[in-house]
């Protein structure tokens, strides 16, 4: 009785996967290139239209909006953020890409990421450099391979709330770090 109860609690944890093909390395490779461009590069726009249709969505639905409204109000608030802060560089190392499958066939990898932001809290003080290491996640969202941080506490909920198959699933815990000056 206790080996099944342990063979079904295993069932619902990410197993290694074998089943990802060259070309899903590939598209998620490229996507990840991109989003490390874009992510430096400050564009809110394409940021925004970057992330998982699913995740927008069930965010939207969270905060009582429609989608356009949630979409204008993430586009201030990152544009807020924006305004304090910028990365100086992202790097999300898909040479460590770990794919990962669920009993039911769902496919997903992560790949260790590290940004490096210039953050200014005070008007006319010195900025100061954070690290931030963290995850990127691949999972496929209305049938195409999406990438997006797992970073923080919060963003991790965020995606347990819009895909609930990463419930059982053990995300990196983000570490930030102040650079000295």
């Amino acid at each position: 009785m206790k080996t099944t109860a342990a063979l079904i609690a295993c069932l619902g944890l990410a197993l290694p996967a074998a089943a990802q093909t060259a070309e899903d390395i590939a598209t998620v490779t490229a996507l990840a290139d991109e989003l490390e461009r874009i992510t430096v590069s400050g564009d809110i726009a394409a940021s925004l239209q970057f992330l998982p249709p699913t995740l927008l969505d069930r965010n939207a639905e969270a905060q009582g909006m429609t989608r356009p409204e949630f979409d204008a109000m993430m586009t201030q608030s990152m544009t807020e953020l924006a305004a304090i802060s910028k990365v100086l560089q992202s790097d999300i190392d898909s040479t460590e890409m770990r794919w990962n499958s669920l009993s039911d066939g769902t496919l997903f990898a992560l790949m260790p990421t590290r940004n490096v932001l210039e953050v200014t809290l005070e008007p006319g003080e010195a900025p100061m450099q954070i690290v931030e290491t963290s995850a990127t996640l691949a999972l496929k969202d209305q049938g195409q391979w999406r990438v997006v941080r797992a970073g923080s506490h919060t963003q991790q909920e965020t995606l347990r709330r819009a895909f609930p198959w990463l419930e059982n699933v053990t995300l990196p815990e983000a570490k930030t770090e102040v650079l000295d000056q």
